[in-house]
C-alpha cells in the first residue's frame, strides 16, 4: 500500500463562517461570528459579508502570530509515521514510495478560538484510501484536542516557543496510532449515544449522537454520527474527562 502525505488544506467553502486558513502553517483558525444579525437581515447576501467581517476579525487578531509559527509539517508528518511503523508495524504492508492502493494522509491543526482570552488547540488527521483508478475504498478523519486551553494573548500563551508545535505533534502521533489500528482491525459498533464535548468550531461542548467504538491509554475513541461533508465528522480522541455521556441507549 502506497503511502502518501498531502500537504493541501481544505477549501475555505467547506468551513464555517468566518474561519481563517493560513497555508504555509497548515492552521485553521476558528472563531464565532460578530456581524450575526446582518446575516440574518440580509439572507445570502448578509451571510457573505459576515463571513468577510469575520475572516478579517480572526485574520486581524490572530494572523500575525499565525505567521509565525513556522512549522515543517511535511517533515514532521513523514518522521511520525516513519517511526511509528517501525515501532509497531500493521499487517498490512505500507511504503511511501509503492503499492497498488494509496493510502492518503492530510494533517493540520485547528485553532478553537473560546473567547476572547483563551484558545484550544486540535490535531486533525484526514485519510483516505484508494484504488488505483482513485476510486475511495475508505476514510476517515481524528480530532485530537489538546488536553488544556491556552491564552489567546499572553507571553505563555499558545505562541510560546515550542507549544505549538509540542501539542500538535503529541495530537498526530495519537491520531496516527490509531490509525494504523484501525487499517490492522475494523473498530466495533456499539449503541448509538449522545456524548458532550468540544468540537473544533463551536465554543462551548455540546451534545453528539454516534458511538464509542473504543477505550485506549485514558482515551475514549467516540465516532460522531455527523453527515461527512461537516467539517467537524469523524472520530474524536478524548480524555474520559473532556467527554460526558448525556444518552446512553
Amino acid at each position: 500500500m502506497k503511502v502518501q502525505i498531502d500537504m493541501g488544506m481544505p477549501s475555505r467553502m467547506s468551513q464555517p463562517i468566518g474561519t481563517y486558513i493560513d497555508q504555509t502553517n497548515r492552521l485553521i483558525v476558528a472563531a464565532y461570528p460578530k456581524g450575526l444579525m446582518v446575516g440574518l437581515l440580509f439572507g445570502p447576501i448578509g451571510i457573505l459579508t459576515v463571513d468577510a467581517i469575520d475572516r478579517s476579525s480572526v485574520k486581524r487578531e490572530c494572523g500575525e502570530p499565525v505567521s509565525r509559527l513556522n512549522a515543517d509539517w511535511s517533515t514532521l508528518s513523514t518522521n511520525i509515521f516513519t517511526e511509528l511503523l517501525q515501532e509497531k508495524p500493521p499487517t498490512v504492508r505500507l511504503e511511501f514510495d509503492s503499492g497498488t492502493q494509496s493510502l492518503t494522509l492530510r494533517p493540520y491543526g485547528i485553532l478553537n478560538v473560546q473567547n476572547q482570552t483563551s484558545v484550544k488547540l486540535f490535531a486533525v488527521l484526514e485519510a483516505t484510501l484508494s484504488t488505483q483508478t482513485g476510486e475511495t475504498l475508505w476514510e476517515a478523519r481524528y480530532f485530537v484536542p489538546t488536553e488544556h486551553a491556552y491564552s489567546l494573548t499572553s507571553a505563555q500563551g499558545w505562541t510560546t516557543p515550542g507549544v505549538y508545535q509540542s501539542e500538535l505533534t503529541g495530537g498526530l502521533k495519537t491520531a496516527y496510532s490509531i490509525l494504523l489500528r484501525q487499517i490492522d482491525s475494523k473498530p466495533t459498533e456499539g449503541n448509538e449515544i449522545t456524548a458532550e464535548f468540544l468540537t473544533p468550531y463551536m465554543a462551548k461542548a455540546f451534545p453528539v449522537k454516534g458511538q464509542i467504538i473504543g477505550e485506549e491509554n485514558g482515551y475514549v475513541l467516540f465516532q460522531a454520527k455527523l453527515a461527512d461533508a461537516i467539517p467537524c465528522a469523524g472520530c474524536y480522541v478524548l480524555k474520559k474527562k473532556d467527554i460526558k455521556l448525556v444518552d446512553q441507549r
